[in-house]
C-alpha cells in the first residue's frame, strides 16, 4: 500500500486516471478537485487542488488525450476545462485548441447553466470535442476547433447519467 494525501473533507464522488498514468483527478463534495501525482523522494502520491471557480459537488471528470487538461461536471450546472500541468513531472504543454497558456488549475472554458447537474463528461478521442449529458436529459458537444460552439440535443427520457 501507498500513502495518498488527498487532502478533503466531504466525500469523494468521483476519480479518473490520466492518460499516461502518473496523474489522477478526485472530485468531490468538498467543491474541489485533487490532481493526485506520485512523489518519489517520499514514496508518496501527493494532491494539488484546483478549486476556484466551482460552488458546489464535482460530478464527472475526464482526462483530454494530451493528459494536461481536465473536463469536470459539477452540481452547480457548470461544465469547465482545467490546466492539470504540473511542472515537477511534466514537460511544459504546447499550444491546443482550448488555449495557450495552461498553468495549474487555469479555467480554459467555462460553460454556464447546462441543463442541470453535469453527470458525465467526455473528450473525443482526437481533444478537439467535450461532451456532457445533463440532468434535464440533454447531450451537448462542444467543438474547440471550430470556435467552442456548442451543440445540444434535448430528449423526453428520463436524465442520462
Amino acid at each position: 500500500p501507498t500513502l495518498v494525501l488527498v487532502r478533503i473533507n466531504r466525500a469523494a464522488t468521483c476519480v479518473k486516471w490520466s492518460p499516461l498514468e502518473n496523474k489522477f483527478a478526485l472530485g468531490s463534495g468538498a467543491r474541489l478537485i485533487s490532481v493526485c501525482y506520485f512523489e518519489k523522494e517520499n514514496d508518496w502520491w501527493l494532491s494539488k487542488h484546483i478549486k476556484k471557480p466551482m460552488c458546489s459537488t464535482v460530478l464527472s471528470l475526464d482526462w483530454h488525450p494530451n493528459n494536461i487538461l481536465l473536463a469536470a461536471g459539477s452540481a452547480d450546472l457548470h461544465c469547465r476545462v482545467f490546466s492539470a500541468y504540473i511542472k515537477d513531472i511534466e514537460e511544459k504543454p504546447g499550444p491546443t485548441p482550448w488555449g495557450s497558456k495552461m498553468p495549474f488549475g487555469e479555467v480554459m472554458l467555462e460553460l454556464k447553466d447546462c441543463g442541470g447537474w453535469v453527470h458525465g463528461v467526455s473528450f473525443s478521442p482526437s481533444g478537439d470535442q467535450l461532451a456532457w449529458v445533463a440532468h434535464n436529459s440533454s447531450i451537448s458537444v462542444v467543438d474547440a476547433a471550430q470556435g467552442k460552439e456548442v451543440t445540444q440535443l434535448t430528449t423526453d427520457n428520463l436524465p442520462l447519467l
